[in-house]
């Protein structure tokens, strides 16, 4: 049995499988400390059975009922409401060349080989 790890696409650190996620809207990796960075929230719960009525109340009290719903409990794909690339906290690399490259009217090869060019 072997553990498949994936990089963070915001942090860039190697995280097991069951701590990162695919954002279903960008397509960006984000694993359980990006995603819950700057925000109390709190540990996963596998189901709503391993947690009493009572204890679901109070969670639903502090953090909100969507919060709890569908970031603690279903767990099973990330929102991209709290995506830090698709919220804006945060611009990922890729995008940002490809934003560059279209102000410039460059392809990236053309950019390449003017950087290539530039350098002694």
């Amino acid at each position: 049995m072997s553990v498949d790890f994936y990089a963070c696409s915001s942090c860039g650190e190697a995280r097991y499988e069951e701590m990162v996620q695919e954002c279903p809207n960008c397509g960006k990796s984000i694993c359980d400390d990006c995603l819950n960075e700057g925000i109390d929230t709190p540990q996963r719960i596998e189901s709503k059975e391993d947690i009493t009525d009572e204890q679901y109340e109070a969670l639903c009290d502090k953090y909100g009922e969507r919060m709890i719903d569908e970031n603690v409990i279903k767990w099973s794909e990330l929102n991209p409401e709290y995506c830090p690339f698709c919220s804006g906290k945060e611009v990922h690399n890729d995008d940002l060349l490809d934003y560059a490259l279209g102000k410039l009217d460059m392809t990236k090869f053309e950019l390449t080989e003017e950087y290539k060019g530039g350098q002694i």
